[in-house]
């Protein structure tokens, strides 16, 4: 099998959640203990050098020292549940932070492994140090916590550019004393690029004295490479003149909480019953999909009635769904007993075709559906340019108007 099958296996909105909620080193499993994606390059020291996606993980994990039975992923499928904050040191006494997360398909199996891969020596170093002075057992100083409150400082003289950093802010990002560079431009290369221009921004407004303080929260970039969330603030100082002197800021390492704040955020894109996208997932992707590569965007409705349908047949109609429909297209679980789905690149050449086949399936014995009046509302946006809320209004006013028709009274009989 080649590396674009592989990867065509992955559900790509679910890759684009894990990749925003963990921007370090990821590596995804399935079942077969292959590796169907990774952002580790093939020369990185976890890994040989040869490609990896296709290949066995546990060719490449360096952290495996007695063979399959230390992999994280086999223990994540047997158990089903994650395996978090696990520490392991490799030959070289790198420490590596694993955290091994399940992906679970329609029927609740466990079908994919996500490992995020952290490197934490020197807070591991840090805590073993302090352990060890106040007189604990190695037991203990193992289970202490790696990861230090820090709250590093830092001040920027926009005279001259230079910065200077407090120990705190250095070790945060993983520094010596010394070793990172005290300008202004080095520290904003640190910044990640998605929040450099907003934080560029914030700062020049201090410094041209349009704003007297900031707080934000963006992401740095550490020592080896990995980013961390911190929270940002920072206030101006001025001279006796009214001359701007010095910025002086912090940086509060708040990684955990927009961790938790991420997994939060990829629970509520699912519904917890049937596995499909959540509403508000998809009028997310209504915004996001809005581009000129995405046209014509076709929007289906798909309701029963009535609606009382058995939460155990909704499961089975969403599975319906998930075949009528394409992998790529964004299959939602509106409400109770309706489903919304998005049609990236279809046009109304292909949407009579597919409402056609929603209407056989309708028709079929042993149907999760059958035994219910299937409405079905659906319209086309032909260009960027168009109203979407126009189409997906047009869309809904088809199904009510069929489920109008359903429930009128039948006409008195001559």
């Amino acid at each position: 099998m080649d590396n674009s099958s592989i990867q065509s296996e992955l559900d790509p909105m679910v890759l684009e959640q894990i990749m925003k909620a963990y921007p370090g080193d990821v590596m995804i499993v399935d079942r077969e203990y292959t590796i169907v994606y990774t952002n580790i390059s093939p020369h990185h020291e976890l890994t040989h050098e040869e490609s990896l996606i296709g290949e066995k993980c546990y060719h490449h994990c360096k952290y495996l020292q007695r063979g399959s039975t230390d992999c994280y992923a086999k223990k994540v499928f047997a158990s089903g549940e994650p395996a978090k904050g696990l520490h392991y040191q490799l030959k070289t006494g790198k420490w590596l932070e694993i955290t091994a997360i399940p992906l679970r398909n329609l029927d609740d199996e466990v079908y994919l492994v996500a490992e995020f891969i952290a490197d934490v020596t020197e807070y591991k170093q840090l805590n073993l140090l302090e352990a060890e002075a106040e007189g604990l057992p190695v037991k203990e100083r193992r289970a202490m916590s790696l990861v230090p409150n820090l709250v590093g400082e830092w001040t920027w003289y926009p005279r001259s550019n230079d910065m200077d950093f407090s120990n705190d802010f250095l070790e945060m990002l993983g520094y010596g004393i010394g070793e990172l560079k005290p300008s202004f431009s080095h520290f904003t290369e640190l910044v990640h690029p998605k929040e450099f221009g907003p934080l560029l921004k914030e700062l020049q407004a201090l410094q041209k004295q349009k704003n007297e303080t900031f707080s934000m929260e963006y992401r740095m970039k550490c020592a080896d490479g990995h980013y961390i969330w911190v929270q940002g603030e920072a206030t101006s100082r001025l001279d006796r003149d009214g001359s701007l002197l010095e910025i002086k800021g912090s940086h509060k390492d708040i990684s955990e909480v927009k961790k938790r704040e991420e997994e939060a955020l990829v629970q509520k894109i699912r519904d917890e019953a049937t596995g499909l996208y959540s509403r508000l997932y998809f009028e997310d992707a209504l915004v996001r999909l809005n581009t000129d590569r995405m046209h014509p965007i076709s929007l289906f409705f798909v309701e029963a009635n009535p609606a009382t349908m058995a939460e155990y047949k909704v499961r089975s109609a969403a599975h319906l769904m998930q075949c009528i429909f394409r992998k790529e297209d964004i299959i939602a679980r509106w409400d109770d007993h309706t489903f919304a789905i998005v049609l990236p690149n279809t046009g109304t050449d292909v949407t009579g075709s597919i409402y056609n086949r929603i209407v056989e399936a309708g028709h079929m014995q042993d149907n999760p559906m059958s035994g219910y009046d299937l409405h079905i509302g659906v319209a086309t946006k032909q260009t960027v340019s168009d109203d979407m809320e126009a189409v997906f209004a047009a869309a809904r006013d088809q199904l009510v108007k069929l489920r109008q028709q359903d429930n009128a009274p039948p006409a008195d009989s001559e």
